[in-house]
């Protein structure tokens, strides 16, 4: 079962990207610490690959579109 974006953004309770950014610092450690709280195991190994490769800041800039309303390619 995969969450769509909109509902992992609801999953990790933000409402502003003011919100998400201080959940993307130290490397994603507050990411990862909400996720758990929320009991998110497939999506916290998913975030945790993203870390691996280098590739948080392009997770980061995906979930802000989304809060922004933009629509990505494919996803509509």
């Amino acid at each position: 079962l995969y969450l769509k974006s909109t509902e992992f953004i609801k999953k990790l309770d933000v409402n502003t990207t003011s919100n998400l950014d201080a959940l993307f610092k130290n490397n994603g450690k507050g990411l990862v610490e909400k996720l758990k709280e929320t009991n998110q195991t497939k999506a916290v190994k998913g975030v945790e690959k993203i870390i691996k490769k280098g590739k948080l800041k392009d997770l980061e800039d995906f979930l802000k579109g989304i809060m922004e309303g933009k629509i990505p390619a494919g996803c509509s």
